[in-house]
């Protein structure tokens, strides 16, 4: 099968998934997709689904996720996010590619995000562990911390 046919078939289970999977309500991740996608027998990575699968014209994905964060409450606030390098990818697919990020030594990067403060927000957060600090707000990063807390003390 050629990458072209290939693609034709990203697309169409791609389509199907989200159909299934998703609504306004419940969003999907790059990590659920790739494993429909495994489970289909469709040989796909992430940098695969970006590539093959060509936007509409007027599609902005910056603009599709600020939309889609925006969707939930919470307040916006601009943030100082600090993390490993090699979570540069993961941060571009929660935040946009046009997240401003710069080098904050040899190992890490301090990524500028302006978000809803959700529990969306905070879970994209989450999945990073320890390689992941709030910088500034400082505000935001108490919140954080305690909503952390919370969690370890709710398992008992």
């Amino acid at each position: 099968m050629t990458g072209a046919e290939m693609s034709r078939f990203e697309l169409l289970y791609l389509l199907r998934f989200l159909k299934e999977q998703s609504d306004d309500e419940h969003g999907v991740t790059m990590k659920r997709i790739l494993g429909y996608f495994d489970n289909q027998g469709i040989p796909a990575e992430r940098k695969s689904i970006y590539r093959d699968i060509p936007p509409p014209e007027d599609f902005n994905i910056d603009n599709y996720i600020k939309n889609e964060f925006g969707m939930y409450t919470g307040e916006t606030v601009t943030l100082d996010i600090r993390l490993t390098n090699n979570l540069i990818n993961p941060l571009m697919d929660c935040f946009g590619t046009s997240t401003p990020v710069h080098r904050n030594g040899s190992d890490h990067i301090i990524a500028h995000v302006q978000a809803a403060i959700s529990p969306v927000f905070y879970s994209c957060l989450f999945q990073f562990g320890e390689n992941v600090q709030i910088v500034k707000p400082a505000r935001i990063a108490e919140e954080y911390k305690k909503m952390v807390k919370e969690v370890l003390e709710g398992m008992g």
